[in-house]
């Protein structure tokens, strides 16, 4: 699927959907919130999730809310539209970003080394 030009915005919706999972898991966590209480706040608004999870120290998600924002909302499911296969690499690459941002959050286990400027 990947090699080949995607005929409608389906695997877009996807991804959104498996970031906005990954944002209001985090959210949980951290603000003791639950499932009644993310969706009350949020309901699907993935640019509200990204926003407030980056308030609250993952500033890693910066680099993914550009392409965030050009995800389709889940309210336009049943339209159909096309996208480019440059659109589904990208969201996929933020759907990752957002994903590896919050696990290695939430396990403490950022074992990157961290970037010291020249002394």
């Amino acid at each position: 699927m990947l090699f080949m030009e995607p005929k409608d915005s389906k695997p877009l919706l996807d991804t959104a959907m498996s970031i906005e999972i990954f944002c209001k898991a985090f959210l949980a966590v951290k603000q003791n919130l639950t499932e009644d209480d993310l969706r009350k706040k949020y309901r699907h608004d993935v640019n509200a999730l990204i926003r407030d999870c980056i308030g609250l120290g993952l500033s890693d998600l910066t680099k993914a809310v550009a392409v965030v924002s050009r995800l389709p909302r889940v309210e336009d499911r049943y339209k159909t539209a096309e996208c480019v296969l440059g659109e589904l690499w990208q969201a996929y690459r933020a759907s990752l970003v957002v994903g590896v941002t919050v696990l290695r959050s939430l396990t403490f286990r950022d074992c990157r080394k961290p970037i010291v400027g020249p002394r």
